[in-house]
């Protein structure tokens, strides 16, 4: 699927048929995850991917969705008679740069049901070379917190 980035690499626009199944789970659950490879682009064992996540808006300004498609037929001029459809959707990805609130819940249960056999300062080193040592000590204190 295709898609443009804004100036900032902070939101991503895709646009889809408001009439695709795509287009409804956006709308139930807004919490995507997009992989974004080189597939085509190179033989197959050199594809390189990503994986983004992020919140999906369904973009509802006008002049926006102007500027947004006129981007995409720029950017992708073969798609210009599909992006020009009436059907046709803007959606918003706004790149998340931090942890979903299930997996951070999930560190808490982890810290919770293993308090006795952790070794603290071991995990704190760890996290210290990971560079995420204020995280670590954040989710050990929400951990201690949790529990009282």
């Amino acid at each position: 699927m295709a898609y443009v980035p804004d100036d900032s690499g902070e939101r991503l626009f895709l646009i889809t048929s408001s009439a695709s199944r795509k287009y409804q789970n956006i709308r139930r659950h807004p919490r995507v995850s997009l992989l974004i490879d080189t597939r085509g682009e190179q033989q197959r064992k050199f594809t390189q991917a990503l994986t983004v996540t992020g919140t999906a808006d369904i973009l509802q300004d006008t002049g926006e969705i102007a500027q947004v498609k006129a981007t995409f037929v720029r950017q992708h001029p073969d798609l210009a008679g599909f992006i020009r459809k009436d059907e046709m959707a803007v959606i918003c990805v706004q790149v998340g740069g931090g942890s979903s609130e299930r997996q951070w819940n999930d560190v808490l249960g982890v810290l919770q049901a293993q308090k006795e056999k952790l070794d603290y300062s071991c995990l704190q080193q760890g996290a210290r070379k990971m560079g995420v040592a204020a995280l670590s000590k954040q989710a050990i204190e929400d951990a201690a917190e949790t529990e009282s």
